[in-house]
């Protein structure tokens, strides 16, 4: 919520603050801002086109419709005089970057462009969206899409992270068709008992048909084309999804397109005007076999995230095609045989329609008497995350305006404020009132009950408590815990301990910027994942490592018990000597005595 500001000086000291935060993604709500203009909040109309178009790029703006997150910081609006503050439908305006606002009255030092403009800022700000955005390409030819026997028309997205390396090892693609038809048959009338996660035996098995001969894409053209779209793990990714769901992806004959054709082009199934009150969206999306049970944290919540990401591109300007009348509108369609898990219902944050799967989505089209999907998003799957590149690699990458927004986005949805609120949320002396009581350090061990669990970690705590008994130290297993409980956790902890594992994720839920993180790593095993989310959240990280079994008991072939070399991922146990456990610990507490309101002596 937007504050009103007294007096001329107050306001000064705000803008200020905001100024030297340089590229602090501020989230009012789920949008994304620029922080670095003399004026937070400007009308596009008052900025010239050249002004939008510096360095050729399209100003790039979301319209997300949503209320404020409890840990957006709020920003003093100054609005043209002859211009609303919003657009029309409830959107937030685009801030101009540096130099293209007159308004700036600040030396040019403080609209400098910062050090993370290259990589990090194209893996994790503002700019992935923006390349993704451009990127758009009309994947279906141009004699197709002209002919009377085709009504389906698909665009794509794709982005090329890795630099030099050859493009099927690291693109990045989704999509959208219009008008998919749907072969009834090849639904299936209950939930799969087959596996769903094999490919397809043959073109009747796949139940979706695209309408129009693609475009050649390959060789100098610089466009990938379908066909050598990225794979992912456990076959998912559009690659997989137009391999083994959608039929005549490759050289249809003119039989096939008929078909197809026929099933999209009655007068019940001509697509209304994109945007239009009955236009429906249908998000296809096979989720990874990792997350067989849809509760774990790091894969299911790559695939959140990823879908978000896809969906803002979509939503982002000046050609939008995805807008707040097409949420209403959307449900995700999972084609994989999972169970729904802890992450089901965050699908319907932006497809609020219920999550259907094959055998549900006959039934509805059945009922409405309909062969075609008005529009199908074939999203970027979870292993394209951001987050997920590099993870095996430290980077020193410390913002990112994607991941502040995503986490947002979850607090809102589940209504989990912020226990140390940033300062601008701060109310205390100025405001005439007396500050709220410092709540104390809280320490989170997450506990593991079945594999790398802690040997002997109820002694190594009470260590830690005698040590420090000003620190509320907690073992707390997450699995016992509903999702918003497990977020809420995260929310009120300043210290997260644990050993290697998924639950470690929800260290992006703690508070940013006077936080911190320690990991315990298997010895021989280096992973950087949380690593580098914790230094994109501001939060400092520590770890070390700690003994495995040297064997392990697992289930063989037949049944039988089989003793085999234990590893990083099969070991019941990890060791750390008394020393080295106190002395990460110690680290750790001591990092966040001084950060954020908190103040507490070190030593």
């Amino acid at each position: 919520m937007i504050r009103k500001f007294r007096g001329s000086a107050m306001v000064t000291m705000a803008m200020l603050a905001v100024l030297i935060l340089y590229e602090l993604g501020i989230q009012d709500g789920t949008a994304y801002y620029f922080t670095r203009s003399g004026s937070p909040v400007v009308n596009p109309d008052s900025v010239s086109t050249t002004e939008h178009h510096e360095k050729g790029q399209e100003p790039l703006e979301i319209n997300l419709n949503t209320t404020s997150s409890p840990t957006s910081i709020a920003v003093p609006p100054t609005p043209s005089p002859s211009a609303p503050s919003e657009l029309a439908d409830g959107g937030p305006l685009l801030v101009p970057k540096p130099g293209t606002n007159n308004d700036s009255f600040a030396p040019d030092i403080y609209y400098m462009e910062p050090d993370e403009s290259g990589w990090c800022e194209d893996l994790y700000g503002i700019s992935y969206l923006r390349n993704l955005r451009d990127s758009k390409t009309s994947y279906c030819s141009s004699s197709s899409s002209s002919s009377k026997r085709s009504s389906s028309t698909m665009t794509c997205f794709g982005n090329n992270l890795c630099g030099g390396k050859a493009q099927a090892d690291c693109e990045d693609h989704f999509c959208v068709v219009e008008n998919l038809a749907v072969d009834m048959l090849a639904l299936p009338n209950e939930p799969p008992n087959e596996d769903w996660n094999t490919p397809a035996k043959n073109e009747t098995e796949k139940p979706f048909i695209l309408d129009c001969e693609l475009e050649e894409w390959g060789g100098d053209s610089g466009v990938t084309p379908v066909s050598e779209f990225r794979p992912y793990m456990f076959h998912t990714g559009p690659h997989e999804t137009f391999r083994n769901f959608i039929k005549n992806v490759s050289h249809p004959t003119e039989e096939q397109l008929g078909a197809a054709h026929s099933l999209c082009s009655s007068s019940s199934e001509k697509a209304k005007p994109r945007g239009g009150q009955e236009q429906e969206w249908y998000i296809l999306f096979k989720r990874d076999g990792t997350n067989a049970k849809g509760s774990h944290p790091w894969h299911g919540g790559m695939e959140l995230f990823s879908l978000f990401l896809t969906l803002d591109v979509l939503r982002s300007r000046p050609d939008p095609m995805y807008s707040p009348r097409s949420m209403e509108n959307a449900q995700v369609v999972l084609l994989d045989d999972f169970p729904g898990g802890d992450f089901e219902s965050l699908w319907q944050v932006f497809a609020k329609k219920p999550v259907l799967r094959l055998d549900t989505l006959k039934k509805k089209l059945e009922a409405e008497g309909r062969t075609c999907l008005d529009n199908a998003v074939v999203p970027l799957p979870g292993a394209s995350n951001p987050l997920w590149a590099g993870d095996w690699r430290p980077h020193a990458c410390t913002r990112s305006v994607l991941l502040d927004t995503f986490v947002n986005r979850l607090l809102e949805h589940y209504g989990v404020k912020a226990a140390r609120p940033a300062a601008t949320e701060h109310k205390g002396v100025e405001d005439g009132e007396e500050p709220e009581p410092e709540r104390p350090l809280t320490m989170t061990f997450l506990n593991r009950p079945r594999r790398r669990r802690l040997h002997d970690q109820d002694r190594l705590l009470d260590l830690v408590r005698e040590r420090f008994p000003e620190v509320d130290v907690r073992l707390i297993n997450l699995w016992d815990f509903p999702m918003p409980e497990r977020i809420k956790v995260a929310a009120e902890t300043d210290l997260l301990v644990g050993v290697h594992g998924s639950e470690l994720t929800f260290n992006m839920f703690q508070p940013a910027g006077q936080s911190s993180v320690v990991e315990i790593q298997p010895k021989g095993f280096n992973h950087y994942g949380f690593r580098n989310v914790a230094g994109l959240r501001g939060q400092r990280y520590f770890k070390a490592h700690a003994k495995i079994d040297e064997t392990v008991e697992v289930e063989g072939k037949d049944g039988e018990t089989v003793v085999k070399e234990a590893n990083w991922q099969t070991t019941l146990e990890v060791t750390i000597e008394d020393d080295v456990w106190m002395e990460l610990i110690e680290a750790g507490v001591r990092s966040v005595m001084e950060r954020g309101r908190t103040s507490r002596d070190v030593v």
